[in-house]
């Protein structure tokens, strides 16, 4: 059941957008998308570092954290942006907490769109952001091993459509990140999170055994809704964060990397997807390592 939040919207921010460059290729990955939760990568050295991935693994979005003080000072983060869009790379605001999943918490989500709105309002067409990356995983709360998870999900799926709503009231694009395994005992919720409450859906595609395989619903509703699909790899060590080696690309080469992603091109040639990388710093340690 949806709730509403009692919250006043704050909407007509007239933004321009600039549009997405694609660069398509079947022996490296296509133009991508890189995940930044350091907040001192606002800096020269930042952008240095996020270039240097572009290099080899072309990007034309990045997700990255912003303190809020930053958000609410702009003149760093114009900078940065204003630096990224003339490299043709596109950035979001990243942003996300367990406990956004719950509608308790919809106010401070509110509060960190309208920020992201009010700063864009404020900005040039060349430093705005594009939009928000709402990560939040309610798996994560400790209510996902004591109550109903069924209810929980599709609760926290009402809860990303009223967000969107929002988002989308504030002139924001909004990106969604899930699981890969969402379609396998919630499937209505999933689709329900593809169709209605997002731009694009990043999955969280850690499972080298069946990439494709993994996917395969997932493209299905985002084709269906004419939504974008970015099916994330990560790069964190084996070891951490419960992480095996079949989740992660640490140990790999690129050239495994890019067959991986020109395999999931052959099996979805006509579908709007594109890659991800997770996160700055261990895909640069990753490159480096080559």
């Amino acid at each position: 059941m949806k709730r509403k939040t009692g919250i006043l919207l704050v909407a007509g921010l007239a933004l321009t957008l600039a549009a997405l460059g694609l660069q398509s290729s079947h022996t490296r990955p296509k133009a991508g998308s890189l995940f930044s939760w350091n907040r001192t990568a606002v800096s020269a050295e930042g952008i240095e570092a996020v270039l240097t991935v572009n290099e080899q693994l072309p990007l034309t979005q990045l997700f990255q954290e912003f303190p809020l003080e930053m958000l609410r000072e702009k003149t760093e983060v114009q900078r940065f942006v204003s630096q990224l869009h003339t490299q043709g790379i596109d950035c979001y605001a990243l942003m996300g907490d367990a406990t956004w999943a719950l509608h308790e918490q919809a106010e401070e989500v509110l509060s960190r769109l309208i920020l992201v709105a009010d700063y864009n309002e404020t900005s040039s067409a060349s430093q705005r952001l594009r939009g928000v990356v709402l990560d939040i995983e309610p798996y994560l709360l400790p209510q996902w091993d004591t109550e109903d998870r069924l209810t929980l999900l599709q609760d926290y799926a009402d809860q990303m459509v009223i967000y969107y709503k929002q988002a989308k009231a504030l002139n924001l694009e909004v990106v969604i990140c899930l699981p890969y395994w969402y379609d396998q005992d919630y499937a209505e919720a999933l689709e329900q999170l593809i169709s209605e409450a997002c731009d694009q859906a990043a999955i969280m595609n850690y499972n080298r055994h069946d990439e494709a395989g993994q996917l395969v619903r997932e493209v299905e509703y985002a084709q269906h809704s004419h939504k974008t699909l970015i099916a994330i790899y990560e790069f964190i060590a084996p070891g951490k964060h419960g992480l095996e080696s079949n989740n992660t690309y640490h140990d790999a080469s690129l050239d495994e990397l890019r067959q991986a992603w020109a395999g999931l091109q052959e099996q979805f040639p006509q579908g709007k997807i594109y890659p991800g990388y997770h996160y700055l710093e261990e895909v640069q340690a990753f490159l480096q390592r080559q």
